[in-house]
């Protein structure tokens, strides 16, 4: 077979009829839609309640109805234009993947394990991680290094750097807190 990304619909063609054929394909199409809708759903779910929500100081339904459909259709157009730029589907999960790995893994693993871990840097090392990732991802892989061995490694540097400079001013904020 030339094209291997073809391999579901050659094995449809030639092991099934065209009625079945037919199924085949729509539940596949069936599938491929209702994985997107969910993906698109948590996404605009979570920059609701994440960014948008606690920015917010009248909280009126009808604006976070909107909001949420707008970040809908920008959630798709960004997965789209992502589509587009990689078009091999194995492709882009493992890009996704370096993107998630670098920016998440440091932070939710040391933030679980390590008391030491703070807050500034669970977040300076989610968004340098993901940003090293993404950059090195769009720069092509220079050297052949792909972004989760680049990207990981700040991620865990920069929070234990960060940890270790704001540990002090923390538990300063915590004490003071309880007081």
């Amino acid at each position: 077979m030339e094209n291997s990304a073809l391999i579901y619909y050659e094995v449809i063609t030639n092991v099934f009829h065209f009625p079945i054929i037919i199924i085949m394909i729509t539940a596949l199409m069936a599938t491929v839609i209702s994985t997107a809708d969910s993906f698109f759903m948590a996404s605009s779910s979570s920059v609701i309640n994440d960014l948008i929500k606690p920015r917010m100081k009248n909280r009126d339904d009808t604006k976070l109805l909107k909001y949420s459909r707008l970040s809908v259709i920008l959630v798709s157009v960004f997965a789209l234009l992502l589509s587009l730029y990689i078009p091999q589907l194995v492709n882009l999960w493992v890009t996704g993947t370096a993107m998630l790995v670098s920016g998440l893994l440091a932070p939710v693993v040391f933030g679980l394990f390590w008391k030491g871990a703070t807050k500034q840097a669970g977040i300076s090392s989610m968004w340098l991680g993901l940003v090293v990732a993404v950059t090195w991802q769009i720069s092509g892989h220079p050297f052949g290094v792909h972004p989760v061995f680049l990207g990981l490694p700040i991620s865990i540097l920069t929070l234990l750097i960060v940890s270790f400079l704001t540990k002090d001013k923390e538990q300063d904020n915590s004490i003071d807190i309880a007081n």
